[in-house]
C-alpha cells in the first residue's frame, strides 16, 4: 500500500498489508471511499475457482487489516474473478471475468449489487453489449463523481490495448416513450419510499436503495427532455420513404428489407412504417441480443397481421413475438430449454387496430404487455440463448404461415426491464 498525508504531499514508502491479505497471489485491489473495505482477488486454497474475490475490513483507517473473507458462490464463479472496482458510494462492485456464461467476448465485464454497506452482494449480471464486445474488456475504474466507467479494451491474440470511456446515465425515461414528463413523475411517486430499482437512480445513476428526494433531483433535471434511453440495444424507427434497409437508431443494427416490404412514410403509429404482404416479406439483421441471462425487453406497434404470424423471431431459434395460432393473442415463444413453455396472453392484437405489444424478461419473471397493461406473466429460471440475427416480419424457420400481414413500427429492444 501506498499512501500520502494529503493531496499536496509526496507519496510515502510502499507498506506490505501482511499475511491477513497477501498470500501466493493477488490480483488487483479496491479500496471503499471510507477506507474502511479492501475488496482483491486471490487463489489462496478454499475458494470457488481459479481466482476469488475477497474482502478484508477495518475499523478506522488507522487500524490494521482484518482476515480476508470469501465473497462466496453468490459471486464467484468456477472460474477467474479479476480486477475488481467499487463505486464511490460502495454500493456497485465492477469485474473482469472471461469464462461466465452469457458473455459477448474472450473477457467481459460484469457488476454486483447489495443495497447498502451491511448488505449482501447479489449475483452478479454482464454490463451488456453497450460496454462488452467480441474481445476482451478489463482494468474498469470508475469516475470519482461515478459519472463514467473507464476500461481497458483490446485482443488478447495481438496485446495490444486501449482505453475507452462509457458513461454511466441514469435511465429518467421510466416508460420509454424517450420524453421525462408527468408520466415519469408518476411513476417515481408511486414508488416513493421504495427500493424500485427503476426509479432509483440518485444520488448516483445506479441509486441507493430507496425512491426519495435524490431521485426526485434527477429527474426533475431532464424535464422536459427527448432522450434517447441509454438502454436501448436496437431501435428500428422504420421511417424511410425508400430503399432496402431499415436503418438502426442505435448502434450498427441496421437491417435488410427482403420480399419487397413497403415503406409508408405517413402510415405509422409514429411517422412512418412497414408494410408486409404476409406470404414472403421481412426484414433480416445481424446479431442483436442474446436472450438468455439479464434483464431485457422488447417491444414493437403493429396494426393487422393474422393468427400464427411473427412479429419478432430469431434465425433458427424462437419466435419473441407473435400471435398465437388459432387466436391472434399475443403469444412469446422465449423459453427455458425443452421443457419450457410458451406465455400466452388472453388480449387478441390481430383485430385490425394499432397495439404496442411487449416483453419484458426481468431475471425471473417472462412478463407480456399490450398498449402499456400487463396481460400475462409467469416465473421460467431460463431462457434459451441465441446469437443468429434477427427477422422483422417472420418466423425464425420463414415458414409459411409466419410472415406478417400488416404494418410494423418502431421496434425496440432494451437491457433493461421497462414498465411501460
Amino acid at each position: 500500500m501506498i499512501k500520502r498525508a494529503t493531496r499536496n504531499s509526496p507519496w510515502e514508502a510502499p507498506t506490505n498489508l501482511g499475511a491477513p491479505v497477501n498470500t501466493s497471489y493477488v490480483d488487483g485491489g479496491s479500496v471503499s471511499s471510507d477506507g474502511l473495505e479492501l475488496y482483491f482477488g486471490s487463489d489462496r486454497p478454499g475458494g470457488y475457482g481459479g481466482l476469488d474475490f475477497y474482502v478484508s475490513k477495518r475499523a478506522t483507517r488507522n487500524d490494521p487489516w482484518g482476515p480476508a473473507v470469501n465473497l462466496g458462490p453468490a459471486v464467484n464463479s468456477p472460474g477467474d474473478e479479476s480486477t475488481p472496482v467499487l463505486s464511490p458510494d460502495g454500493l456497485l462492485l465492477v469485474f473482469a471475468n472471461g469464462t461466465r456464461p452469457g458473455g459477448y467476448g474472450s473477457g467481459d465485464l460484469w457488476m454486483t449489487r447489495r443495497a447498502s454497506r451491511s448488505g449482501d452482494w447479489e449475483p452478479p449480471v454482464n454490463l451488456g453489449p453497450m460496454v462488452n464486445g467480441p474481445n476482451f474488456e478489463f482494468l474498469p475504474c470508475f469516475a470519482p463523481d461515478g459519472s463514467a466507467l473507464y476500461i481497458d479494451r483490446g485482443d488478447n491474440s495481438t496485446y495490444i490495448y486501449s482505453q475507452w470511456k462509457a458513461p454511466i446515465l441514469p435511465i429518467v425515461d421510466f416508460n420509454g416513450d424517450e420524453t421525462v414528463d408527468i408520466e415519469d413523475l408518476l411513476t417515481l411517486i408511486e414508488h416513493w419510499g421504495q427500493a424500485d430499482p427503476q426509479c432509483d437512480i440518485g444520488p448516483y445513476a445506479w441509486g441507493d436503495g430507496k425512491i426519495d428526494a435524490n431521485d426526485l433531483e434527477v429527474l426533475m433535471n431532464h424535464w422536459g427532455e427527448e432522450i434517447l434511453d441509454p438502454a436501448s440495444v436496437a431501435y428500428w424507427r422504420l421511417d424511410e420513404t425508400e430503399g432496402t434497409v431499415a436503418a438502426g437508431s442505435v448502434g450498427t443494427t441496421s437491417g435488410t428489407l427482403m420480399g419487397g416490404p413497403l415503406w409508408q412514410p405517413a402510415g405509422g403509429k409514429t411517422g412512418g412504417a412497414l408494410q408486409f404482404d404476409g406470404s414472403d416479406d421481412f426484414v433480416m439483421t445481424e446479431f442483436v441480443w442474446n436472450p438468455t441471462g439479464n434483464p431485457y425487453s422488447v417491444f414493437a406497434w403493429v396494426q393487422g397481421g393474422a393468427p400464427g404470424q411473427v412479429i419478432l423471431s430469431q434465425k433458427d431459434g424462437v419466435n419473441w413475438l407473435m400471435a398465437k395460432a388459432g387466436t391472434g393473442a399475443l403469444t412469446t415463444d422465449l423459453k427455458g430449454g425443452l421443457g419450457g413453455k410458451s406465455l400466452s396472453s388472453s388480449v387478441v392484437i390481430t383485430d385490425g387496430q394499432w397495439h404496442r405489444v411487449g416483453f419484458v424478461r426481468d431475471g425471473t419473471s417472462r412478463i407480456l404487455y399490450v398498449d402499456g397493461v400487463e396481460v400475462a406473466r409467469d416465473t421460467q429460471s431460463g431462457i434459451a440463448g441465441s446469437t443468429n440475427g434477427l427477422f422483422i416480419g417472420a418466423g425464425s424457420k420463414l415458414g409459411a404461415g409466419t410472415f406478417w400481414s400488416g404494418l410494423i413500427d418502431e421496434v425496440r429492444i432494451y437491457s433493461r426491464a421497462v414498465q411501460p
